[in-house]
Formats: structure tokens, sequence, C-alpha cells
């Protein structure tokens, strides 16, 4: 029986392995320019939406629960160094934001990650840095009672803030990966990948044979049509990083794409799923350029740089983003030496 397993494990990585390799080319395709759109990828635009926002802020986490159609916000720092712990909502209806007065709120934090479980309804939060040490707390907020709840589960992951995480909604799983271990007598990067099983409550180690090396500031998303986790980018103790990675996890086993096309290696980014595209949204160029986005499909393991007609916001990193499915949506974020945006704005199509 296990020599079964073997065996179906190595055509799977075979499989990947051609699959990946068959859009390259021999010499270092990478990192060109697009290599020409689908012409739905050219009916973008950036709007920039008018409303009364939070006060500035950075490093908070922001997600899209789908079943109260509104944005929910959490954490993050002013330009002071206070730590937040607001809960915000952003309708997108009556285009308002919102604070939310809520129960058993988390303590303030940063450089956390949230994630929404369409299953359950409630949105997940995990880890963080309370401006002392990596926080490994897991959390989730129900949005009809306004109500935070601290989890409590064996097998917990070591704390952690930087690191990249999303909801795996068909297998019922937040998956985890990399980030930053600190406190007081250490500091180091993380490549582990995690799932915290939802139906069991409880954490479980993903040993894959290969894995993305250690690295922090990276972001993935999971296309629910594919049924993969995608990562991009992040920061090693080699730079920006511009590697894209898939992970699966019904086979347990992380590959590395190799597209022929792909966004300059960066950090700071945020991504989503978009219906629209069929594909995963990149949005984030650094400081000092306008924003460029990008959108990739693992069925073509390729990516596309999107070309929003106009209207293009300042290009910035530290921000937050989500998607509703049909729009992309990313708020605040820093430019340079400047105090943090305040500004929502929205990708979608014209």
């Amino acid at each position: 029986m296990i020599g079964r397993i073997e065996y179906e494990m190595k055509k799977l990585v075979l499989f990947y392995s051609i699959f990946a390799l068959a859009y390259c080319s021999c010499s270092d395709g990478l990192n060109q320019d697009d290599p020409g759109n689908p012409p739905e990828l050219d009916q973008y635009e950036w709007i920039n939406i008018t409303t009364s926002p939070p006060n500035p802020r950075v490093e908070s986490a922001m997600v899209y629960d789908s079943d109260n159609e509104k944005i929910i916000l959490f954490g993050g720092r002013d330009n002071n160094w206070q730590m937040l712990n607001e809960t915000w909502e952003y309708d997108i209806a009556s285009n308002a934001w919102n604070q939310l007065n809520t129960n058993g709120t988390p303590e303030g934090r940063l450089f956390h990650s949230m994630a929404y479980d369409p299953i359950g309804g409630q949105t997940i939060l995990f880890g963080g840095y309370d401006g002392q040490q990596a926080l490994g707390d897991l959390w989730v907020f129900n949005y009809n009672t306004k109500t935070w709840r601290q989890l409590q589960s064996s097998n917990s992951p070591p704390a952690r803030y930087l690191h990249a995480m999303t909801f795996d909604s068909e297998h019922n799983a937040l998956i985890v990966f990399g980030g930053r271990f600190h406190n007081a007598s250490q500091i180091y990067t993380l490549n582990d990948t995690w799932a915290y099983e939802l139906d069991n409550n409880i954490w479980v180690l993903l040993n894959s044979t290969v894995s993305p090396q250690a690295q922090d500031h990276s972001n993935m998303a999971y296309d629910p049509q594919e049924q993969k986790v995608v990562l991009f980018g992040g920061n090693s103790s080699s730079g920006s990083l511009g590697d894209t990675w898939v992970y699966d996890y019904s086979a347990n086993q992380w590959f590395q794409m190799h597209p022929l096309h792909a966004p300059s290696p960066r950090d700071h980014i945020v991504m989503a799923y978009d219906s629209i595209g069929q594909g995963i949204i990149l949005v984030g160029a650094g400081v000092g350029s306008d924003a460029d986005s990008w959108l990739y499909r693992f069925s073509e393991n390729q990516w596309y740089k999107v070309n929003p007609s106009s209207n293009l916001p300042t290009g910035r990193d530290h921000m937050q983003g989500t998607s509703s499915g049909s729009q992309f949506f990313f708020y605040g974020g820093f430019s340079g030496g400047a105090a943090p945006h305040s500004d929502l704005w929205s990708l979608r199509t014209n």
C-alpha cells in the first residue's frame, strides 16, 4: 500500500514538473514584459472610492465577508506607532465605513493575517506582532453578533508575523506559510506550512517534500476554480523574491511553477482571487511608482500584466487588500517616508 502511494506521488510530482516547464524557455524568461493579454484583461480600471475612511493606518489586515457583503478591517498602527485594535466595516452597497462596537476584541497588533471562512461564515485572524514579540493566537469574528472569540487548539504553530495565509474552501482549512518569529532573545524567518482544520479544531504541520525557502512579507491566495493555493514574492536573507509557488492540499505538496513571464521580485504585496479574470490578482509595486497589477492563471501557468485604462494609484507598500470576487480593493499603505494613506481603491472591469 505504501509503495502504491509513493508511486502515485511520484506521478503527481512528474506531472507538475512537466506542466511548469512546458511554458519555460531554456533561457531565463522571468520578469519580462507581459506576453500579450487576453482582451478581458484590458478592460480593468482603478476607481478611487470617495468616502470617510478610518484614520490613516498601515500593517492592518482586511478581508471580504461574502455572507454580509462587507469588508472587515482590523488592527494595524497609526503614524505614531500606536497599536490599534479597532474593527471596521466597509459597506460596498452604501459606500460607507463604520467602526464596529465589538465584544471580546483581540489586543492591538500589526503584521497579522486574516482570511474569510465562507463555510462557517466567519473571519479568521492568526498571529501578528504586538511591538515586543510575535503572537500565535487564533481568533474568529462573527459579524452578526459583532463578537471576537479566541480559539484554543492543540499543536499550535510557532508564533509569527509577516506570514502568508489564505482559506482553502474545498478542504475547510486555513493555510499558513512562513513569516517571522521574534521574542526577547531571537528572531528568524520560517518556511513551515500549517493547516488549521476547522472540522477537527486542530493544527496540522504539512510536511511537503519540497517547500519555498524561509521568508516573510510574501502573500498567497486560494484559487477556488483550480483548488490550489498560489504564493508569490516575499523577502528572504538574499533579498526580495520573485518566484511563483503552488500548494496542492490534496497532494500535500508545494510545486515551483517557473512561468515564462512574471512580476519583478517584490514584497509587501496583496493578492486575492478575481472571478472576472479567473485567476489571482496581485497588486503592489513598492514605493515610488504607480501600482502595477498582475493576474496569474494556474491553468496556463502564466502571469499577465493588467493594464487599467487610467487613474492609477501611487505606488506603495504595507497596504491591505481583498476581493469581493468581481472587484479587488486595497486600502492605505505607505509611499516612501510620507504619512500613511487612508484612501480606498477598487480595481474592476469598466
